[in-house]
């Protein structure tokens, strides 16, 4: 199997020492990055969240960039995501961040 590039819609929450997110409970953001699988895709992302004193609650809507890319609205962000990592194929590419400062309360069944 050949690399390409994958990307998802991630659901991250801060850990201790986190300063990208502030005083967020957590963020949805978009994240890109070289792999063959998506396994292995998730395992690259959730590695660089790490990095950034994140952790990955999940990944939805995870698909190969070359099918995503081939959808009719894509956003400006994508684009800029697919530049920064394009020559390095270890690279992760995280997008904006969209924080939310409370947690949603659990609904009871």
């Amino acid at each position: 199997m050949n690399k390409q590039i994958w990307i998802g819609l991630a659901e991250v929450r801060p850990l201790p020492g986190c300063k990208l997110l502030e005083e967020a409970k957590g963020a949805y953001v978009h994240v890109m990055a070289w792999a063959e699988t998506p396994e292995q895709f998730q395992k690259m992302a959730a590695l660089r969240a790490a990095d950034l004193s994140l952790e990955i609650v999940q990944i939805r809507e995870t698909q190969p960039w070359l099918i995503r890319n081939s959808a009719d609205e894509l956003r400006d962000e994508f684009f800029e995501m697919e530049t920064r990592i394009s020559s390095d194929v270890r690279g992760v590419a995280f997008g904006r961040f969209h924080a939310w400062l409370k947690d949603l309360p659990v609904a009871k069944i």
